[in-house]
């Protein structure tokens, strides 16, 4: 497999290519997650002579933590850990939430969804913390409530997403800069 790959890219001439490569963590065997790790350990065996980094982005999520990654084997292999520490809510809840929350909140029904937990497990469960990048949200998410007048806080029902930004045209997504066009972000 490795073969395959160094083949592609070099053929390619892009080394970032396998940053396009996207899997779904429930879809798979429970075998997959030896086998990823088996993976990254041939990629990073035929990366070496080339002088070429290996990075994986991660979830945060414990469940899939568990259930997919050898924490271990992964940081020995990868240069850094990029941990997607964001989407912990959206419009998928049927509610609102925080995008990315730092620690846990009171009224949050997952004590794991948050950035302070994510990080500090990932170290706990055997990655290097000095390979390890956090992932943040340069974006917001928006929601369509249910009952805007009367409960619009947090975990507020909601029936989808918010109307889409002028720029990104993604429903229930906003960038930074969309933001900035509704609140006053230069204070």
């Amino acid at each position: 497999m490795s073969r395959t790959i160094i083949l592609f890219l070099t053929a390619k001439q892009d080394t970032k290519i396998l940053n396009r490569i996207q899997v779904n963590c429930n879809a798979g065997p429970s075998s997959d997650k030896e086998g990823f790790s088996a993976w990254v350990s041939e990629l990073r065996v035929a990366f070496n002579p080339r002088g070429w980094l290996l990075s994986a982005a991660v979830s945060p999520s414990k469940t899939v933590i568990d259930s997919a990654y050898d924490v271990p084997s992964l940081s020995r292999d990868l240069d850094w850990i990029g941990v997607m520490s964001y989407d912990y809510h959206g419009h998928w809840d049927k509610k609102t939430g925080h995008v990315a929350p730092l620690y846990h909140h009171p009224k949050a029904e997952n004590e794991f969804f948050n950035v302070n937990y994510t990080l500090n497990y990932w170290i706990q469960m055997g990655a290097e913390p000095s390979k390890i990048i956090m992932g943040f949200p340069l974006y917001g998410q928006s929601f369509t409530l249910t009952d805007p007048i009367s409960n619009n806080g947090l975990n507020a029902p909601s029936s989808g997403t918010g109307l889409q930004g002028p720029f990104t045209r993604q429903s229930g997504f906003l960038a930074y800069y969309e933001v900035c066009l509704v609140v006053d972000c230069s204070r």
